[in-house]
């Protein structure tokens, strides 16, 4: 009879036990795309009798009023303090409503909400497809 110290044998059972495994939790979500990212100061212009600035010539929505800027990607409207700061997703309910009553016309593509009132389109723009 072979004689085996315990010792052996518990170590030649622990090096036999698989290794415990590692898990991983990865959580991602999308609410949409993001707002865009302004590389420069863009030309802001005034909105007929309101107080609200738009930027004609921006390749997205942006309109500032009030000291924050606003924009809308998918029906999700954001805001920033400033230019290439995070952006904050906000409900439509908290949208300042002087930005929710600028025309249809000054937007590159009319947020879902907007796009049944009507409007009229600014120079040059029912000819390049965006009214």
């Amino acid at each position: 009879m072979v004689k085996v110290p315990i010792v052996a044998m518990l170590f030649a059972a622990c090096i036999a036990l698989p290794a415990p495994a590692r898990s991983q939790v990865s959580v991602n979500v999308n609410i949409g795309q993001p707002p865009p990212v302004v590389v420069a100061q863009p030309v802001l212009v005034p909105v007929q009798a309101s107080r609200v600035y738009y930027a004609p010539s921006y390749g997205a929505d942006l309109f500032l009023y009030d000291g924050r800027y606003y924009t809308v990607r998918d029906d999700q409207w954001f805001y920033a303090s400033r230019l290439n700061t995070p952006w904050v997703a906000i409900a439509i309910g908290k949208v300042p409503r002087q930005i929710l009553a600028v025309p249809v016309a000054y937007y590159r593509v009319p947020p879902g909400h907007l796009k049944h009132k009507g409007g009229h389109c600014p120079p040059g723009q029912a000819k390049k497809g965006r009214c």
